[in-house]
């Protein structure tokens, strides 16, 4: 049978001491000292083994009642041990201040400045198992400001070495951290049996072990069955000698933890043959794992060698494999990142990847013997767009064969070890990270200095903000979606200005640097000290959807609302109950923050009014963005996304759900084009609200997933049929006078529960409302003949909803925009 662990637990925790004297006495801090915190945050960040004796945590800790800025709190650790006589070891803590303790989505929510509470302590396992078998729990305490509180670890950070916690061994016994609901834990227990040294040619084995007892047995164990070593005892302790196997890729595969070992992928049939195998020895105790006794153990054999979840030893083996033992990014303003490490087999042709849903960087790799190097470029460009780096968010690396077979890439535990430190790029901030698998999952984030990351700094800036420190110049400030593009009325509005009036600054208001910004504009990123500025000085501020509450409006400055889409669904103060107080005061005053609305027409003009309580001048002109609808061309916008001249298109775009986030899915594009056969080209625009939390569609032959694309309205030109359900997109198609089909499987769930429209399409839309998918297909087989029988509500349609989409809405708005706002200099109009 296998170690009992639980039993060493129990044990651990009916333990007596057997130290007296100075050790024991070294620390005594009994539970009363100092009360519990009300509000208690302590994070533990990493958990690293510095040698085979000294174990080092990282993390902070606070009350988020107390406000700790401005001081110097003193923060002690300290093991714990269970039972009725509870014995006191400390560590050695060391302040480490980082303002990523204020970050909101790390448990601040004040703008109190945690980073003082930042801490790295040090501790002996030597130290812990002169007390003999226990389990140690391991205990903060803050006092400062008036305060003197104390807790668990309540929170671990799981993609770094705070998540692969591996146990260690010294002469006096062996220590497994663990961790559960009563926050982090070290066991210590007598020594268990332990691998020193390991000697392999690739085939042949050999494991040096200490350990106590006599081996009966061991074999190698893995998903595809057991392989029996040979025991040589000695004085010493005992060697283990034998082969390890081939890996039998025709064996059905059964992973007891994806990931964890065997394959690391999904789909083990799209994989090389890999396969990891634990040590099992058989002694007097039963059947007991054998455990990783030194960290040099795993650098000595990187490809060869990994610690499981517990600390135990295992082997892997296959074809091909790969195992990162270093990443560092390189570079400044082409920034990349470097991935060195041992492989076994041959990577020469292999592909290597840092990807998401929907965005992949490649990148090249040379080997070297057992060595690789893999440069990955972050920049890369979309689109027929400048070079520029994925979104924010987390990438995972990949490694495949010329044929698509994935080749298994771990990290050893070096690089585990670097999570979650960053790096900051003008481009991004880059944060190490692995995921499950130890695979390599660095996170991108948006390029704040220190000096910028948190709520206390941001608060901080804030402060600056509304200060009136940085005055008001004429300078145009343009942001489109929250900043997830550079698009709609804002750019259309942009290109007008850059026609007449080219030497007005303009600045884009972006989440992060993914998003193109036109030549010769600034881009600003959210939340960083240039994004607040922007907003304070520019003079004429021109929107398309809520400034939120960041946005403080001042005198001198004018803000141009230009929303992004006439109403079908509802909105504002019509949603009624479906909104609570909160939501209805937040939205009222945003409206506030409006000084100009624009309006495509009567209706928007209507609703405007009733369901925001809008009072602001509204400049009912048709609107900018689809000025391009009448007077462009979609022949490079073809030839950018790669369609014939001869082939039809079909755009299907569905607008986002309130009851989910992830890509309304209903229609099956890869089956539509498949259907409608080579003369047609599916493009797929899912909702901008959708594309980062949603994963990417899985589109076949024929479709193009165009949701990344920078501007809808390119889209529309283009189009020759379009497919959607309750976007307000069907106003703006309507300019084109083209075909449009309502695809609404859902509207009865939508219209009566989920939201409310204004409009009941089934009366008055420009097209045929369908359910199925079959129905979608015979639409389109028969266009022509529905086109002529829906003709007369075309008409009416463009009459009610499109009577100001001339061609000529730029110009009319951004005239109106002058001259209601005019420049405190003039002469920078010519």
């Amino acid at each position: 049978m296998p170690v009992d662990l639980g039993r060493l637990k129990r044990k651990a925790s009916s333990a007596v001491s057997v130290v007296s004297g100075p050790i024991a006495a070294r620390l005594a801090l009994p539970e009363g000292r100092f009360p519990n915190a009300r509000d208690w945050v302590a994070d533990l960040r990493s958990l690293r083994w510095l040698d085979d004796d000294r174990f080092e945590l990282a993390g902070w800790a606070y009350d988020r009642d107390v406000d700790y800025t401005g001081t110097e709190p003193t923060v002690r650790v300290w093991a714990q041990s269970d039972g009725a006589l509870p014995k006191f070891v400390p560590l050695e803590v060391t302040i480490d201040p980082s303002p990523e303790a204020n970050q909101p989505f790390n448990g601040a929510t004040r703008d109190v400045d945690y980073s003082g509470n930042c801490f790295r302590a040090v501790g002996s396992l030597a130290e812990l198992c002169r007390y003999g078998t226990r389990q140690w729990n391991l205990r903060v305490s803050v006092a400062a400001a008036g305060s003197q509180v104390q807790g668990q670890f309540t929170k671990v950070y799981g993609l770094g070495p705070a998540g692969y916690r591996t146990s260690r061994r010294c002469a006096a016994g062996s220590a497994l951290p663990r961790w559960s609901k009563t926050g982090l834990s070290i066991l210590v227990v007598p020594l268990l049996p332990t691998a020193t040294a390991i000697d392999t040619d690739g085939e042949r084995l050999s494991i040096e072990l200490a350990h106590r007892g006599a081996i009966t047995s061991a074999e190698l164990v893995s998903p595809q069955g057991r392989t029996r070593l040979e025991v040589r005892s000695g004085p010493e302790g005992s060697t283990l000698v034998g082969t390890i196997p081939a890996v039998d890729a025709s064996r059905p595969w059964q992973e007891p933890a994806p990931g964890v070992w065997g394959y690391p992928v999904d789909d083990p049939s799209a994989s090389l043959p890999w396969v990891q195998h634990r040590v099992l020895i058989r002694t007097a105790a039963g059947e007991q794992p054998v455990l990783i006794g030194s960290g040099g153990l795993v650098e000595a054999n990187p490809a060869l060698v990994e610690p499981g979840p517990d600390g135990e030893l295992r082997l892997s083996a296959g074809s091909t494999w790969a195992t990162v033992t270093g990443a560092e990014l390189i570079g400044d303003d082409e920034p990349l990142l470097r991935i060195t490490g041992r492989c076994r087999g041959e990577l020469a042709g292999a592909r290597v990847t840092l990807a998401n849903e929907r965005d992949s960087r490649e990148g090249s790799v040379t080997q070297d013997g057992d060595s690789f190097t893999a440069d990955i470029a972050f920049l890369k460009s979309n689109w027929d767009l400048p070079a520029l780096p994925p979104q924010i968010g987390r990438l995972t690396l990949a490694a495949a064969t010329p044929e698509g077979l994935a080749i298994p890439v771990r990290c050893a535990p070096g690089v585990i070890d670097k999570a979650p430190d960053s790096v900051w790029n003008r481009w991004f901030r880059l944060y190490y990270a692995v995921k499950a698998g130890k695979v390599l999952s660095p996170r991108l984030e948006i390029p704040l200095t220190t000096e910028e990351i948190g709520t206390h700094n941001q608060a901080r800036i804030r402060t600056q903000y509304e200060s009136g420190e940085w005055p008001i110049v004429d300078k145009m400030y343009f942001e489109s979606f929250y900043g997830r593009q550079c698009g709609c009325n804002p750019l259309a509005l942009r290109e007008e200005m850059v026609v007449r009036h080219p030497n007005v600054p303009r600045v884009w208001a972006v989440r992060d640097l993914s998003v193109a910004v036109p030549e010769g504009d600034e881009a600003v990123v959210d939340a960083t000290t240039a994004w607040w500025r922007a907003r304070a000085e520019a003079r004429w501020l021109v929107v398309n959807d809520w400034l939120r509450a960041r946005f403080t409006p001042r005198e001198g400055q004018t803000t141009l609302q230009t929303w992004h889409g006439t109403m079908y669904k509802k909105v504002g103060l019509d949603r009624g109950e479906q909104l609570d107080a909160e939501e209805r005061e937040f939205m009222l005053g945003e409206r506030k923050k409006w000084d100009l609305l624009l309006s495509q027409n009567p209706h928007s003009s209507r609703v405007f009014r009733e369901s925001y309580l809008s009072n602001p001048p509204i400049y009912e002109e048709g609107y900018p963005r689809n000025d391009l609808l009448v007077n462009g061309s979609g022949e490079h916008i073809r030839s950018v996304l790669g369609i014939r001249a001869d082939q039809k298109v079909v755009l299907y775009a569905p607008t986002w759900r309130d009851d989910r986030t992830e890509l309304v899915d209903y229609l099956d594009v890869s089956k539509l084009a498949a259907d409608l056969g080579d003369g047609y080209m599916v493009l797929l625009r899912a909702h901008s609200r959708v594309i980062r939390v949603g994963s990417a569609a899985k589109v076949g032959a024929g479709v193009i997933d165009v949701s990344t694309y920078p501007n809808t309205t390119d889209l529309l030109l283009i189009a020759d049929i379009m497919i959607t359900d309750y976007s307000s997109i069907m106003f703006d198609y309507a300019v084109t006078g083209r075909p449009m089909i309502f695809f609404t499987p859902d509207m009865d769930d939508y219209r009566d529960q989920l939201r409310g429209v204004y409009l009941d399409l089934e009366e008055v839309g420009p097209g045929p409302v369908v359910s199925t998918q079959d129905e979608v297909l015979a639409t389109i087989r028969g266009i022509d003949e529905v086109a002529h029988r829906f003709a007369e509500r075309y008409v009416q349609w463009q009459a009610d909803y499109t009577p100001w989409d001339d061609g000529g809405s730029s110009a009319r708005v951004l005239d109106r925009l002058l001259a209601d706002a005019p420049p405190a200099d003039p002469a920078i109009l010519n």
